[in-house]
């Protein structure tokens, strides 16, 4: 069960305990009022009584403290008229009137800071519900950068349990804790973090603050998993770069297929992306272009792409050619179906999917998309490819149209 960090910790009062506290408040009275019984009046042993009110604030409720003030202050009255005569009159009447009013400024500012805390008590309340329930997580750095505690549900996201300490990934860059260093206390740095755990990407938006004290230079942060809007977010970001593409080509065919290619890569954040086009006079899929990332380990797999041809149902393109819908491979090196495994394990390939692009009802080519992490299915990520697609072959569609009248009136 999630429980909140020491910060917003207040220890709890089990109601339970009510009648052995007040048994406690009762002898410890006693017993005070049974020496003042026997001492001389000029000693302050009244005062003892204090020790009595601060046990009682261990009682649930307030006016049980205020309770046993009351009865504290009947016996210092009657142990003033019961106890033997020693000193000056005024000085056991002052040593009384001192002990009342340190018992009484001891109980009211005691129950006021035990509201304090009832209401942080509160306060915690709402945030472990928050952290247990919501994908959140809270954790303390110390001086060295290092997370002495970590709660929330968000943890899980890591691979992490809900209550952790240690080098974890949500820990701030150095930048930004120097950039935190010199900020006034209780200001804060939002960074994000991103990560793959089990083939499923996250990310987290946080935020870091220090220590309202200025003598503790510990740090805390509040990080919110972020991960479902940035995958919409990406979704979104390439379905709009691609339709801007298509929006304003007046140029080939070719050049705009290398456009949608990086357009696609880039917002995924994918570092390679290759289009494979239907040769229906022999019947197989060939690679037409290739975009990938400035890297010298994607020049293989690219030649080797360019060089190789599928038939219907052979590799990723293949597949969707024959289903006529988007395929996700979550590990293409370990798939028995993709003739370019070796390579792709060799370059650091992993992840791919692949869409059609759909003419007319038929399938004009193939779109495919590699990613260097593991992830798992994007359900919601292949249905707007494939409505893409579509988009692509109307492209196209159009495109075609425009050269048959241009020839036409030629």
């Amino acid at each position: 069960m999630t429980r909140s960090l020491s910060i917003f910790r207040i220890q709890e009062v089990d109601p339970n305990e009510r009648g052995r506290v007040l048994l406690l408040c009762g002898l410890g009275a006693a017993a005070v009022f049974a020496l003042d019984l026997f001492v001389p009046l000029g000693v302050t042993e009244p005062v003892l009584y204090v020790a009595i009110v601060l046990l009682s604030l261990r009682l649930p409720k307030p006016r049980d403290t205020l309770m046993m003030t009351a009865v504290c202050t009947a016996l210092t009255v009657l142990g003033y008229l019961f106890s033997p005569q020693g000193g000056a009159a005024w000085m056991a009447l002052a040593n009384r009137g001192l002990s009342l009013f340190a018992m009484w400024v001891t109980a009211l500012l005691a129950l006021q800071v035990k509201q304090s805390d009832q209401h942080m008590r509160e306060k915690s309340q709402i945030l472990t519900g928050v952290l247990h329930h919501m994908p959140a997580v809270v954790f303390h750095l110390d001086e060295a950068g290092y997370i002495t505690q970590s709660v929330g549900k968000g943890l899980r996201r890591l691979g992490l349990k809900e209550e952790a300490m240690g080098r974890n990934a949500l820990e701030p860059p150095p930048q930004v804790i120097q950039e935190l260093t010199h900020m006034p206390p209780g200001q804060v740095v939002f960074y994000e973090r991103h990560g793959t755990h089990d083939g499923q990407p996250w990310w987290f938006r946080i935020g870091l603050m220090r220590n309202v004290v200025e003598s503790d230079i510990s740090r805390f942060g509040f990080g919110l998993d972020i991960t479902d809007l940035k995958k919409a977010e990406r979704r979104l970001l390439a379905h709009h770069r691609v339709t801007d593409v298509l929006a304003q080509a007046r140029s080939s065919l070719e050049e705009v297929t290398a456009r949608v290619l990086e357009a696609i890569c880039t917002c995924l954040n994918w570092p390679l992306g290759a289009m494979w086009q239907v040769d229906r006079t022999k019947c197989i899929l060939r690679c037409v272009d290739v975009w990938h990332q400035n890297s010298e380990h994607l020049q293989e797999f690219e030649a080797r792409s360019r060089h190789t041809t599928f038939a219907k149902g052979v590799g990723l393109p293949g597949r969707v050619w024959e289903k006529g819908e988007p395929v996700w491979l979550m590990d293409v090196a370990k798939d028995p179906n993709f003739p370019r495994a070796p390579i792709a394990a060799k370059e650091g390939l992993h992840t791919a999917f692949a869409f059609p692009v759909k003419l007319r009802e038929e399938i004009y080519g193939v779109l495919e998309f590699f990613n260097r992490e593991v992830e798992e299915p994007d359900p919601d990520l292949l249905t707007m490819f494939h409505i893409v697609g579509i988009q692509i072959g109307q492209f196209i569609e159009r495109l075609e149209g425009g050269r048959m009248r241009n020839n036409h009136g030629k």
